[in-house]
């Protein structure tokens, strides 16, 4: 779960041609522009190893699951990306039969941002049916968005921890850290142009 979320909308009249008169004024006049925007903050992830090979299961074998590593280090980067988007020297595998230190979701996933823009326009048909004329544009700048599942079990990219003795040799993974996935809301710039019917009830007698 994220911890901030913030929408803004706005919808807004453009001011041409409201003087002009005829054919000229129902083609420029009464254009309306609307805007969307999205942000939220990152969502929580943990860190869990399950790719090193090492089978650090604490009950014998019995039971399952990817091992709670040791925090030994500050996780936060000044200038995080995906590339590397948290200190990867921070965690290490713990001893054989023993269970990490980390906590469960402690670590925050990359921000997500995305801006829906519109341009549409009513035409009357006869005294009670407008067409609405709509070109809508989803995420206009085109922008990424990333996450980092909470489910690690299939990325090595939060899973590969490290040991001490690669952490001491510097031959830390470079997959570990890096952010690859794109978030389930995500979609790339898209248009589409619209027709709508728009139809008023009768008016009370």
């Amino acid at each position: 779960m994220e911890t901030h979320r913030f929408v803004a909308t706005a919808t807004y009249e453009l001011p041409f041609g409201k003087s002009f008169i005829g054919t000229k004024k129902s083609g420029l006049a009464g254009w309306q522009v609307k805007g969307i925007l999205v942000w939220n903050s990152g969502t929580l992830f943990p860190i869990t190893d399950n790719f090193t090979g090492f089978g650090n299961l604490v009950f014998n074998g019995i039971g399952g699951g990817p091992t709670r590593p040791n925090q030994i280090a500050n996780a936060g980067l000044p200038n995080p990306s995906n590339a590397e988007f948290f200190n990867n020297n921070a965690f290490e595998v713990p001893p054989l039969g023993t269970i990490g230190d980390s906590g469960r979701n402690t670590l925050y996933g990359p921000h997500f941002r995305y801006f829906m823009f519109s341009i549409f326009k009513d035409f009357r048909v006869t005294e009670r049916i407008n067409l609405q004329f709509r070109t809508e544009i989803f995420n206009l700048t085109n922008t990424p968005g990333y996450f980092i599942p909470n489910n690690q079990n299939d990325h090595a990219t939060t899973n590969q921890v490290p040991t001490a003795d690669q952490i001491a040799a510097g031959a830390v993974s470079p997959a570990f850290g890096q952010v690859l996935v794109t978030s389930p809301n995500y979609t790339p710039r898209e248009i589409q142009f619209a027709l709508k019917l728009l139809f008023q009830g009768t008016p009370p007698r």
